[in-house]
């Protein structure tokens, strides 16, 4: 029932930002396939604070026929390491332009599960997913199982991030956004935008922090 909640309600917010967005003037390149965070309107940004924790948007521009679906997913990596793959994973049909969205919420009663939804828009189509993931603290074989409730709230930290880069050139798989968890003291950092741009070459650079999801995405011809 809590999942076909959220993805009605976020089915909601993403036909309400479509419509909102057509009157947008955003730049785009009128010549190539691209994708760019989007520059939200205040309105918007209301819209989305009263029903998630954390949300990301994308818009993708298809100059051309060149790709026909666009894939979506989230993978979660542990200690650096993919634990798994295509946690939530929703395909959708390309119709020129369109909206990606992920977005987080946390129930009131249960601090220690997060929802985690994705959702594509395309000329009034739209496709979601979601998924209700429990944050669990890693580490020894003792810990493992460990909830977030059942240790020290402030001793849980999170960062997030995104692709910021404007008129991204569609290439395979590409790493949209992340958001990351590490338990006990510390600092954290957020993910470099290289990170993003060569995920490959800068893997290390979650292999400090306990837990990590990753929004990916993937355009198909």
């Amino acid at each position: 029932m809590k999942k076909i909640l959220y993805t009605a309600i976020l089915t909601l917010i993403v036909l309400t930002m479509g419509a909102c967005n057509n009157t947008n003037n955003i730049s785009k390149s009128k010549s190539d396939n691209t994708l760019s965070e989007a520059k939200l309107t205040d309105r918007e940004k209301d819209i989305l604070s009263t029903t998630t924790d954390q949300s990301f948007v994308f818009e993708y521009h298809m100059a051309d026929s060149t790709y026909k679906e666009v894939s979506v997913w989230v993978e979660k990596y542990e200690s650096g390491k993919r634990v798994e793959d295509k946690k939530i994973h929703v395909t959708a049909g390309l119709k020129n332009n369109g909206t990606i969205i992920f977005a987080t919420s946390t129930p009131t009663s249960h601090q220690n599960e997060s929802m985690f939804s994705v959702s594509i828009n395309s000329k009034g189509d739209t496709t979601t997913g979601s998924n209700l993931e429990t944050i669990t603290k890693e580490g020894s074989e003792q810990s493992k199982s460990l909830k977030i409730s059942e240790i020290n709230t402030e001793s849980v930290m999170s960062v997030w991030g995104s692709n910021e880069a404007e008129n991204i050139l569609i290439s395979d798989k590409m790493v949209l956004a992340s958001v990351g968890y590490s338990y006990g003291e510390g600092s954290m950092r957020t993910l470099s935008q290289d990170f993003y741009s060569d995920m490959d070459h800068h893997i290390n650079e979650i292999k400090d922090f306990d837990v990590v999801y990753l929004l990916r995405s993937e355009f198909t011809k």
